[in-house]
């Protein structure tokens, strides 16, 4: 007689023991209970409990697909086709047609013992001797699950896979971490409806307390959208696309900020550009305050300007924008030439080596050490670039358009058309306008 413990079996959902299926507390996996006395190789299914029941059965019905015949004394014989029913009326609830006068011995079948059998045929067979024998399509999908990526995954796929201007790069990634951050969750699979309202609360609630302009909200939201857009396209795992994808159409319910001012733009002053002109004297902020205004470029184009991008014998300067790729190109003044070659001496490929949060840092000092109006904005720059050459000195849209690193219609992105002698007249425009004649 052998002794031992009585073996300890798997529940399902419905509370009953999954019979030959265990598991190992020790190594937290699920294996077949009697391995040692069928003498077969001991089958770990996996560490998921619903996963594992099926693996399990999935895993009998290949090794046992014998028939299951109904043994004699497990029925009833009557005589009467008014009680006859089958076992197919039992399982689809059919009511069975008049049977001919002539048919005898009709077996009456417990409906008990019928969904028995009918369980056992579903655990045990093939799903091709189920469909033939209960007349039921049924296909089982044995793929073993997608696993999604993760969120920090889906943004490498774009920080690594395209290339990207420093600065561009570095507020991407602050903004795709406070994006995960918020959301509360860490794969794809995870992202729901729920998660990307909350981020706009976020956003919305953070730009309330900040007093963030329109940019401020619409950069992230632009970012965000930008990453999963680019995973959608280039991630090299197939069964990831749909559910980025998926993700991607959920993003459509963040809303974009509306511009407060309605987009006209403010140039600065005369004086309020003077001012800070004369009262800096740092070599590398003077060089910042002046190729800002010389090229139209914001803090974070500023910082991705390298210095193969300028030409010191041609005295200009031209590069792809690194969100858009269109180029701009500009005519560089000769105070502006100047104040590049007082820069301190560094090894950087970058013009200027500092982060666009440190010139705007930068700039709300010297504000408010000067005592100027806080309405006053860096971006009052680029907006001086882009009205005063029409307005005051006549240029023409299209040569602006090459300034600023817009595409004119009919315009070609090219350098032959972008030729920073394209912008002589606009960049002539705007000295004229702050520091009179030459």
């Amino acid at each position: 007689m052998v002794r031992g413990r009585k073996p300890k079996y798997v529940v399902d959902d419905n509370g009953r023991p999954v019979v030959g299926l265990s598991f190992d507390k020790a190594n937290q996996n699920y294996y077949n209970t009697h391995f040692k006395i069928d003498n077969i190789k001991k089958v770990i299914f996996g560490k998921d409990r619903i996963e594992s029941i099926f693996r399990f059965r999935k895993w009998e019905m290949d090794r046992n697909s014998e028939e299951v015949d109904i043994l004699e004394g497990q029925v009833e014989v009557v005589h009467k086709h008014a009680d006859y029913y089958s076992p197919m009326d039992a399982l689809t609830g059919r009511i069975p047609p008049p049977l001919p006068e002539d048919l005898q011995n009709i077996y009456k079948v417990p409906e008990s013992f019928i969904w028995e059998k009918a369980r056992y045929l579903l655990l045990t067979a093939k799903p091709q001797e189920i469909y033939k024998k209960l007349g039921l399509h049924i296909t089982i999908d044995d793929r073993p699950p997608t696993k999604f990526i993760s969120l920090k995954k889906l943004g490498e796929i774009y920080f690594e896979g395209k290339e990207l201007s420093r600065s561009h790069k570095y507020y991407s990634q602050s903004y795709w971490k406070e994006f995960i951050r918020v959301i509360g969750v860490t794969n794809i699979g995870d992202i729901s409806s729920d998660g990307i309202y909350k981020y706009q609360d976020f956003l919305t609630s953070k730009g309330k307390r900040k007093k963030w302009g329109s940019s401020s909200m619409n950069n992230r939201i632009t970012a965000i959208k930008t990453i999963i857009r680019y995973g959608s396209i280039y991630c090299r795992d197939e069964t990831q696309t749909p559910k980025i994808k998926e993700m991607l159409g959920m993003t459509d319910k963040l809303i974009m900020a509306k511009k407060q001012n309605g987009g006209k733009p403010e140039p600065i002053s005369k004086e309020d550009y003077q001012l800070i002109l004369e009262n800096e004297t740092n070599p590398i902020y003077r060089a910042i305050w002046l190729f800002a205004l010389n090229t139209a470029c914001r803090q974070t184009n500023l910082c991705a300007v390298k210095w193969t991008d300028i030409d010191m014998e041609q005295k200009t300067f031209s590069m792809p924008r690194p969100k858009t790729s269109i180029i701009r190109s500009a005519i560089l003044w000769d105070r502006t030439m100047q104040a590049l070659k007082e820069l301190p001496k560094n090894d950087s490929e970058y013009v200027v080596p500092v982060r666009p949060r440190t010139i705007s840092t930068w700039f709300r000092q010297k504000r408010l050490q000067l005592k100027m109006n806080k309405q006053v904005k860096f971006e009052h720059l680029r907006d001086a670039a882009a009205s005063i050459p029409i307005h005051n000195g006549g240029a023409r849209l299209e040569n602006v358009a090459v300034l600023l690193g817009h595409l004119f219609p009919g315009q070609a992105n090219e350098y032959v058309t972008r030729h920073p002698q394209v912008t002589k007249s606009a960049v002539e425009a705007i000295e004229q306008y702050y520091f009179g004649k030459k």
